[in-house]
């Protein structure tokens, strides 16, 4: 494995990497974003043999001196075009990188080609930028997630090991790639991505799979993986302000829902955050939300009544009207009379969808309301899948009232899948994948919101 600059051929257009900017905003910084982009395609990845919920675990790698020379070697080849990039390598030693381990478990891995071309994710994660083949249930769409983990880090570089759970050998795949900036050196141009890997006979990268060289750095990057299927990502140089202990708060209140429906267990250094201690971890690290955890108790409940068919149902007019009007008089009557009780009111709002393709299908949402106790808050929880979509959640009014809109069906994971925003913070009832595989879906987006 070697590090493999791209040169650009004089006819070429320069593209610059100009989205890193959409997951590091003030209102959701890079230690949010690193959190939830590798969790949402471990809960993307789930393998369908695996038992039990999706592990993951964050670990920090210090460097030691018995690793230098190994590090140097690997990475020195590529400092000229850190310094063409303009990049600040002040205090930075290649030799001695700290490492921001995430590794997931009981997933897919990468799966598909890693010889050529092909429309899986082996190929989207290494050989694709600003494209993605996933859809129905999956998370991403945008094809930019990578560069969470290579904004991550000082000097723009991640190295992914991945076992795939279709592979009955266990064969360990190794490659890395650094996401800089188009530069020159010399009379030369650069493209922006530089492989770590194994040149094939025309240049194309493939990954290591000498067992003794993927030993050599599984050992100095301290991963723990040993057969098991998965993706293990390490984050070379990792920024000073993202210690794990940072990260933990972002896991706390970005995946509760996951974590407490004993869909995902996630290991920070030394703690571990699953349903059973979900409860006292976010009293010390998930803010004033889930500190009292009436919150908590409030999606324990949505968890158990979403696993019954809700009793009631809107009139399929709601969309174009309001909820009220969508219900009959004695049902609007009941749900209040229910609501100010304290109890738990959950309502289904069917929804008509046609494809581009002309095709019509019928799905829904589910929405849950509770009044909230004296005492607490209310909130609101927008969630696709197992995805939590913060942006929306935040224009929620109902000061006195915890309520829940989830989106589980496929067909209407995949419709808002459409709207969201690279991040997945927003849905956006005029994004351009939206338009272009659904008729009129500005409304429909609208009204979900709503």
């Amino acid at each position: 494995m070697k590090c493999m600059p791209r040169e650009i051929p004089r006819a070429e257009v320069d593209q610059g990497i100009t989205q890193r900017d959409q997951f590091n905003t003030d209102e959701f910084p890079i230690a949010e974003t690193l959190v939830r982009e590798p969790h949402q395609n471990s809960l993307d990845g789930k393998s369908k043999s695996a038992t039990g919920p999706v592990r993951t675990r964050i670990r920090l790698v210090e460097p030691l001196a018995s690793n230098a020379a190994y590090w140097k070697a690997l990475l020195e080849p590529l400092r000229p075009h850190l310094e063409a990039s303009r990049l600040d390598l002040g205090g930075i030693d290649l030799a001695m990188p700290r490492i921001l381990l995430i590794e997931d478990f009981g997933t897919t891995g990468l799966i598909g080609a890693y010889d050529d071309k092909d429309d899986l994710n082996f190929s989207d994660f290494w050989r694709r930028f600003g494209l993605s083949h996933k859809k129905g249930g999956a998370g991403g769409r945008w094809g930019l997630g990578k560069l969470v983990f290579t904004s991550a880090s000082a000097i723009g570089t991640l190295f992914g090991l991945t076992i795939r759970d279709s592979d009955p050998s266990g064969q360990r795949l190794l490659m890395g790639q650094a996401i800089l900036n188009n530069h020159k050196i010399g009379k030369t141009d650069y493209a922006p991505h530089v492989f770590f890997a194994v040149p094939d006979t025309d240049g194309f990268q493939l990954p290591e799979r000498n067992e003794a060289t993927i030993q050599d750095f599984v050992s100095a990057a301290g991963i723990s993986r040993t057969n098991e299927p998965g993706l293990s990502i390490a984050v070379i140089c990792l920024r000073d302000d993202l210690e794990p202990v940072k990260l933990l708060p972002h896991v706390i209140t970005n995946y509760f829902f996951p974590i407490l429906t004993d869909r995902l267990v996630v290991e920070i250094d030394d703690k571990i955050i699953n349903n059973v201690n979900f409860d006292e971890l976010a009293k010390a690290h998930g803010g004033l939300g889930l500190a009292d955890g009436s919150l908590i108790q409030f999606i324990r409940r949505v968890e158990t009544a979403r696993k019954s068919t809700p009793a009631c149902e809107l009139m399929e007019s709601w969309a174009k009207t309001d909820v009220a009007s969508a219900l009959q008089e004695a049902q609007v009557a009941q749900l209040r009379t229910a609501y100010q009780a304290g109890e738990l009111v959950c309502v289904r709002a069917p929804i008509d969808l046609r494809r581009k393709s002309g095709a019509n299908e019928s799905t829904y949402v589910d929405v849950f309301i509770q009044k909230t106790p004296e005492f607490a808050t209310g909130q609101a929880l927008f969630v696709r899948g197992s995805i939590t979509i913060p942006g929306e959640a935040r224009s929620f009014r109902g000061r006195k009232s915890f309520a829940a809109l989830l989106a589980s069906d496929t067909t209407i994971v995949e419709f808002l899948g459409d709207s969201e925003n690279p991040a997945h913070t927003r849905w956006v009832g005029s994004a351009d994948k939206l338009k272009t595989n659904w008729i009129a879906p500005g409304d429909k987006v609208a009204a979900i919101k709503r």
